[in-house]
C-alpha cells in the first residue's frame, strides 16, 4: 500500500529558511566544511567502476529507484525527495564496491536498503518500514518472495557492518548546498532555493544521460560542473573559490561525461 506523506508540503519555504539561517551564522568556514566533506568524497576507480557499472545495468538500478520513489509517493519537484535519490545512488556505489556478492537479487536488496537508510538520515520523523519495502519489491519483481522482509532486515545489518556504520555519503548537491549557505555560488539578490532547484534538476539530467560516467569523478568536481552549466558555462560568484581550490579542467570533464 502506498503511503501518503504530507510532512514536507511547505518544503520550499522551510529549506529557504534553513539556508538563510545557516548563511547568517558568523562562524561558518566554507573551507573547513568542504574539507570535512572531501574526506568522504568517493571517486570510483576504473577497475571498480567497470565492475559495478555492468552489475548496476543488469539489475536496472535506476528503474528500481524510480519505482521506489513512485511507490512511496515522492514528489519529483521536491528537492529533498530528489536528494534522497542521489544519496541512495552514491551510497549504493560504496556498498557495491565493498560487497562480495553481486547477484541481481542481492543488488536489488542493497538498493532498497540503501534507499531506506538514506531516507532515515534525511527524514528522521517519517520513514518507510520493511513491510512496505518488501511489498514494493514483490510488486517490482512481479512474484511472491518468501521471507523477503527478513531478508531485507538481514541485508540492512550486512550493510551496516560493511560500511562500518559510516552511513553518510557525499553527493555533488552537498557541495552545492554548502556553497549556497555561504554565498559561494549564488548572487546576493538570488533566491537560494531556486538555485538549489536548478542544481537539482541539472544533476538529475546528468544522472539520466551520463550516470555511469559521473561516478568516475569526485562529487566536488561534478558540483562545479553543475554550477558551470547553470551559469551558462561560467562560475558566477564561485569563480574565485573554484580557481583557488580546484585544479580540474571542466571542459575536459564535460567531454568525458559526454555533455555538450
Amino acid at each position: 500500500m502506498k503511503r501518503k506523506l504530507s510532512l514536507f508540503k511547505n518544503n520550499a519555504k522551510r529549506q529557504k529558511q534553513v539556508v538563510k539561517r545557516l548563511a547568517s551564522m558568523p562562524d561558518i568556514d566554507t573551507e573547513d566544511v568542504v574539507n570535512r566533506m572531501r574526506e568522504k568524497d568517493l571517486q570510483i576507480t576504473c577497475d571498480y567502476f567497470d565492475k559495478i557499472k555492468k552489475k548496476k545495468k543488469e539489475a536496472q538500478v535506476y528503474n528500481l529507484l524510480s519505482g521506489l520513489l513512485r511507490w512511496f509517493e515522492c514528489d519529483e519537484d521536491d528537492v529533498q525527495d530528489e536528494v534522497i535519490f542521489f544519496k541512495t545512488v552514491y551510497f549504493l556505489d560504496e556498498i557495491l564496491v565493498k560487497a562480495n556478492t553481486l547477484t541481481e537479487n542481492k543488488i536489488e536488496q542493497y538498493c532498497v536498503v540503501s534507499f531506506i537508510i538514506q531516507w532515515k538520515l534525511e527524514r528522521i520523523q517519517v520513514n518507510p518500514g520493511f513491510d512496505e519495502a518488501a511489498d514494493f519489491l514483490e510488486s517490482y519483481r512481479q512474484r511472491k518472495c518468501s521471507n523477503l522482509k527478513h531478508s531485507l532486515l538481514m541485508t540492512e545489518l550486512e550493510v551496516l557492518r560493511l560500511m562500518h556504520y559510516n552511513l553518510y555519503t557525499i553527493t555533488p548537491f552537498d557541495f552545492i548546498k554548502t556553497f549556497m549557505c555561504t554565498q559561494g555560488c549564488v548572487y546576493s539578490d538570488e533566491c537560494e532555493y531556486l538555485f538549489g532547484k536548478k542544481a537539482n534538476d541539472t544533476l538529475k539530467k546528468l544522472m539520466k544521460s551520463s550516470a555511469y560516467n559521473l561516478r568516475r569523478f569526485k562529487a566536488e568536481t561534478i558540483a562545479y560542473v553543475i554550477i558551470y552549466l547553470i551559469r551558462g558555462k561560467g562560475f558566477g560568484p564561485s569563480r574565485e573559490y573554484y580557481t583557488d581550490t580546484h585544479d580540474v579542467n571542466i571542459e575536459a570533464v564535460l567531454e568525458d561525461i559526454k555533455v555538450n
